[in-house]
């Protein structure tokens, strides 16, 4: 969780917020002097700024497009999917970050004189901080749902609604809110080098314990549970390694409607699984580099302060953004239900009649619901 605005001068302060530290803090004249000239070179001052805006568009058209596509396919006020409402949390998560952090830190990389008030200066970090606990915490739930669909769909059929999805999704975003308020008082105006910079005001020393308890919290923590969930899932299955079973009276409902593994509906959650997977080790690849980086800034005595490691601090600051923007492309490639969902979204805004719409309402058990088509429910 690096700070996304810190990024543009200076190699000295690595802060530890969202996908972004992208808001470097001077700490001291000397290093603002010597960052100052990287920054005013054609691929700082031009090249990133460009990456990142586009970053930005891609970003958000993918997050707002997932978001119209499983919102089309459920009922008026939510999806009929828990991995609807999981997925669709960490889209608007992606969008606040996009949305919020990201245009303003361009604008302090390519300026560096802070000119948007203090509010502001509060507000983006702490944006930055609780958007990217929300998508950890979330991916952390989409992972023990997954893990109780395919372990126990029998026992988890009542407890696993969209309803109680949605609950969880507002309770990750309250608690997130109420975890990263500090953040509110911490940060404020400072003025260096005759220039108004915008930064974190508390001692070294909780800078260190900051800085591992924001590791900690939005990528070991999260991570530990999401990969001890995926090694019972792999065991389960493992354990379940049967062919698809036998039609009980040779009828294809019948056969759809046992939950077990080997049916159609249990192929589905694994699929669905799967792409849970990418997304997690995609998000655990994308911020891994600031996470060390930070790390080692912060509990290495004497962190050497040389063009190199701005340069990989400015190419780990990017590939953590690209955690905000690459989500939409997983659905894409290993969703067919959410292509051909996003197809029949399109078809419902031109006035089309999309084949589902016209169906009659299915039973939760059957395998053609909306909520099995889309994420295998």
């Amino acid at each position: 969780m690096d700070d996304p605005q810190y990024i543009s001068m200076e190699l000295l302060t690595v802060s530890t917020t969202h996908a972004a530290d992208l808001t470097l803090t001077p700490n001291s004249s000397a290093s603002y002097n010597s960052s100052h000239e990287t920054y005013n070179t054609f691929a700082y001052k031009i090249i990133i700024p460009v990456v990142w805006g586009l970053i930005i568009f891609i970003g958000a058209v993918g997050n707002i497009i997932v978001v119209f596509t499983m919102c089309s396919h459920g009922g008026r006020s939510m999806p009929r999917s828990t991995t609807n409402c999981y997925i669709i949390n960490v889209a608007l998560a992606d969008l606040a970050f996009l949305s919020i952090t990201v245009p303003i830190t361009i604008a302090h990389y390519v300026s560096y004189n802070w000119v948007y008030g203090e509010i502001m200066c509060k507000f983006q970090n702490y944006i930055a901080y609780v958007s990217l606990l929300s998508t950890c915490l979330t991916l952390t739930a989409m992972t023990i749902d997954r893990y109780f669909a395919i372990v126990h769909p029998i026992r988890s059929l009542h407890s696993r609604t969209p309803r109680g999805a949605a609950i969880i999704c507002i309770a990750i975003w309250l608690a997130s809110g109420a975890a990263c308020s500090p953040y509110l008082m911490v940060f404020g105006l400072e003025l260096k080098n005759s220039q108004t910079v915008c930064m974190r005001t508390w001692s070294l020393g909780w800078e260190k314990a900051m800085t591992v308890m924001v590791v900690l919290v939005t990528y070991v923590v999260p991570l530990s549970v999401i990969l001890v969930s995926y090694t019972f899932i792999l065991r389960f299955l493992w354990q379940h390694r049967i062919g698809v079973r036998k039609e009980l009276d040779h009828d294809s409902d019948s056969t759809e409607s046992v939950i077990g593994v080997g049916t159609t509906i249990a192929r589905r959650r694994k699929k669905v699984a799967k792409m849970v997977a990418v997304v997690v080790i995609l998000f655990a690849i994308t911020w891994l580099p600031i996470h060390l980086f930070n790390l080692c800034y912060a509990l290495i005595p004497n962190f050497p302060q040389s063009q190199p490691l701005y340069d990989l601090k400015i190419f780990a600051h990017t590939l953590s953004y690209t955690s905000s923007c690459i989500n939409p492309f997983v659905y894409t490639i290993m969703g067919d239900g959410f292509r051909k969902a996003f197809r029949e979204s399109l078809c419902g805004c031109r006035g089309g009649s999309p084949s589902y719409h016209s169906r009659p309402s299915y039973p939760r058990r059957s395998g053609s619901t909306i909520e099995t088509r889309l994420n295998g429910e």
